[in-house]
């Protein structure tokens, strides 16, 4: 699922985004524009975006087909010693 912010959308809800960590809620409005497939996303153009109350433990991870493949920057960073 991908949400897709407009430039308008982006500076008015800029310090949201910019206050988001891995496993923060947060909720948000949206209009589907793509129904996505087996192959491609799901794209949401958003209207509102929220910070809820409450965090989820979202651990670092890796996919090994995909835009965050196992190299070893991703790991150095993103994984505890």
């Amino acid at each position: 699922m991908m949400l897709a912010f407009d430039s308008h959308r982006a500076d008015e809800y800029g310090e949201i985004l910019e206050s988001l960590n891995r496993g923060d809620a947060f909720g948000f409005n949206a209009t589907l524009m793509g129904f996505g497939s087996h192959r491609s996303i799901r794209h949401f153009h958003v209207n509102a975006i929220w910070k809820e109350e409450g965090k989820i433990e979202v651990s670092p991870h890796v996919h090994s087909h995909g835009r965050y493949a196992v190299n070893s920057e991703f790991l150095s960073h993103a994984l505890p010693n």
